[in-house]
């Protein structure tokens, strides 16, 4: 195993980061996020996110109800360089989230997203369908046709459940946006069959929901629209555990950068989607590099004890 090495001696850096920011915690006190952010967060963290090598931003139409999208526009004007993928599907009603699959507004999502962004958006995933909209394929089919259209270049399916990836493959993704980290691992067959028949794997929620890294918020905190704040303390107190666990096992590397790169280092991942509030956070998150092997081992065995009985580790459970 390695001793007295950083991140950066371990693995310099040689190569555009295959980090994305994510935008959800940049989209203020919605009915679905983290509460508020401090004026221009959005504008300083996304400038600090394109200086530190960041190629690919991930987003979705009804964060902000539209407003990320359309800032991201402005800010990306002068970057082609940078992909974008967005979601739709869902949306806001009364101030509360509500889905909508209908081919009539996923291809108007299509739409609007492109003109919110400037540009059609690389990526376009299904926002959180349940299994009965994947299995009808009218949502599916109304992203094909937007793709043929060229509205966006690839098309998929941000999902929960193993059973949701498989659907949406079976039914024409390009593209499955899983979650997946230390504490939740449940995706990881169905990430490597996607990633052997040619499915982009993109994994979020690596830092599970800010809770794994080396300075949670304290819980009391939370914003009233804060989406954690439905969470159980069992929930909460799983994750202390495991986070005390990784910053035991990993102390070269510190709890976020060893939880970022533990999502970096599996071959199947194409994208990995970290969630940043601030420059310092974005900074931090395209500084992450991959566990190697060793790390890696160490990490698992930490957390789940011998490999032959961790072959699924933990999942805490979901909010």
């Amino acid at each position: 195993m390695h001793t007295n090495c950083t991140p950066e001696t371990i693995h310099p850096p040689h190569a555009p980061s295959r980090v994305a920011l994510g935008t959800w915690a940049l989209a203020g006190d919605g009915p679905w996020g983290y509460g508020p952010v401090a004026e221009g967060a959005l504008d300083d963290t996304v400038r600090a996110a394109l200086d530190a090598g960041c190629r690919w931003v991930d987003t979705a139409g009804m964060f902000g109800n539209g407003g990320v999208e359309s800032r991201l526009g402005a800010l990306l004007a002068h970057h082609p360089q940078v992909a974008v993928t967005t979601r739709v599907g869902v949306g806001t009603r009364h101030n509360h989230p509500a889905a909508d699959f209908s081919a009539r507004v996923v291809l108007e999502g299509c739409r609007v997203a492109a003109q919110r962004l400037t540009r059609p958006p690389e990526t376009v995933l299904l926002h959180t369908p349940s299994t009965g909209v994947l299995k009808d394929r009218i949502a599916m089919r109304a992203l094909i046709e937007a793709r043929d259209a060229g509205l966006c270049r690839t098309i998929g399916a941000s999902v929960f459940e193993p059973e949701q990836a498989h659907i949406a493959m079976d039914v024409g993704a390009q593209v499955i946006c899983v979650p997946h980290n230390p504490a939740n691992r449940q995706m990881e067959a169905v990430m490597a069959e996607a990633a052997r028949n040619g499915v982009i794997v993109q994994v979020r929620e690596v830092l599970h929901n800010g809770r794994l890294t080396g300075s949670p918020r304290n819980p009391h905190t939370f914003a009233r629209h804060d989406v954690r704040r439905q969470w159980p303390p069992r929930m909460l107190d799983a994750l202390d555990g495991i986070r005390a666990r990784i910053a035991a096992a990993c102390p070269e590397y510190g709890v976020t950068a060893a939880v970022i790169g533990y999502a970096l280092g599996r071959p199947s991942v194409s994208r990995v989607v970290v969630g940043c509030r601030s420059p310092e956070q974005a900074r931090a998150a395209f500084a992450a590099r991959p566990l190697d092997a060793p790390f890696r081992v160490r990490l698992e065995a930490a957390l789940y004890g011998p490999p032959a009985g961790r072959e699924r580790g933990a999942v805490v459970d979901k909010p």
